[in-house]
């Protein structure tokens, strides 16, 4: 009784991890810029512990089937529990997958649905015909061993982290003091774009919000500039908004509208114009919808994402996990109505002082 729920726990884990890894690479894959790989290192142990969970479960059943029937041999035990993981984990994370992609967030539809509930079906039927058959007959015996998938899953943590810690992997986020500029840039003006996501103008002294100082330094700005009476977002989301915003693009034309888009490399962005014409750039987002992720570091000297204070030792690749979003809004809940805004966004101030930082450094330089 106890084997076959070693057996359940291991295949889980084994199943796990692979569903885990699978995910991480197509995160890595479809990333505009890849900033950090700590996603698959990641993915080998937070997958692997779900799937060891959803395993216990599994094997629980094995151990209580073997009682009633002596058919479950090991080598099936070890394809049920594998694909009895590997199946439902696999599916709710397609459909995630498939929701974003596909349907662009609306709803998996019920023909959508059933061709998943197809595939996964089919997969799992084919494993339990060819599973039993290649633990049997093929070196893969060695995972009905706890060594054997003990030894595939450090396997599998080793690489992934060999990836994951290499040195190098981020983008730049250093300005670069070797580049030349003409004697003519020397009367250029210095150019500085602050955008704040989300902001309501009819809470704007300057737009006529009635209450009194809500916004003291906006308002003492566009006294002494040009402000626009009627500006519109060309999107009704960050990345979209921000995409046109940097390319002078409606959302048809740069296609960055939907929640798994990636600015093109072939559009112009105005941080790329200005690197042209010989301008030192710098961007401090702080929001991971215009990250590298995204491809909006295109033209950037030096681009640093100033990232929340992610919980659970996450990164920028990690946040993108569908698990990782579950694991993180658990947290939430235990957190309750203690929020604390470092853990969404890095604030004003933060952003201010990494910008302030920048600047005297390149002084006579635009």
């Amino acid at each position: 009784m106890i084997r076959m729920v070693t057996i359940g726990l291991l295949s889980g884990v084994v199943a796990g991890t692979l569903v885990g890894e699978a995910e991480a690479l197509w995160v890595l894959s479809s990333a505009g810029s890849v900033s950090d790989y700590v996603a698959l290192f990641y993915a080998a142990v937070l997958y692997a512990g779900i799937g060891a969970a959803m395993g216990l479960g599994v094997g629980v059943g094995l151990a209580v089937l073997s009682k009633i029937t002596d058919k479950v041999n090991e080598p099936l035990a070890y394809s049920l529990g594998f694909f009895g993981v590997f199946a439902p984990l696999g599916l709710v994370i397609s459909r995630y997958i498939a929701n974003k992609v596909i349907y662009a967030e609306a709803g998996v539809p019920m023909s959508g649905n059933l061709t998943l509930l197809a595939v996964f079906g089919g997969l799992s039927l084919l494993g339990l015909f060819l599973g039993p058959i290649l633990l049997t007959k093929t070196p893969l015996r060695i995972l009905l061993q706890p060594k054997g998938s003990l030894a595939l899953w450090g396997a599998v943590a080793v690489i992934s982290a060999a990836f994951s810690f290499a040195p190098g992997g981020g983008g730049a986020d250093t300005l670069t003091p070797e580049k030349q500029q003409g004697q003519e840039l020397a009367t250029r003006p210095d150019v500085l774009l602050i955008v704040v996501d989300t902001l309501r103008a009819d809470h704007l002294g300057a737009y006529g919000y009635p209450v009194a100082d809500i916004s003291p330094n906006i308002d003492a700005l566009a006294k002494d500039a040009l402000l626009f009476e009627e500006s519109h977002a060309q999107a009704s989301w960050t990345r979209a908004s921000f995409a046109s915003l940097y390319t002078s693009m409606l959302p048809s034309a740069h296609n960055t509208a939907l929640k798994v888009s990636v600015l093109p490399d072939d559009v112009e962005t105005i941080a790329e114009v200005l690197s042209r014409t010989g301008y030192v750039t710098a961007g401090m987002p702080n929001n991971t919808n215009v990250t590298q992720s995204f491809n909006f570091h295109q033209g950037f000297d030096s681009f640093k994402y100033l990232a929340p204070n992610m919980p659970f030792f996450a990164t920028e690749s990690v946040y993108q996990l569908s698990m990782y979003s579950v694991l993180r809004k658990v947290g939430e809940r235990f957190k309750g109505d203690h929020k604390v805004v470092e853990d969404f966004y890095q604030p004003a101030n933060v952003v201010v002082d990494e910008a302030k930082g920048v600047w005297p450094r390149r002084a006579r330089a635009p």
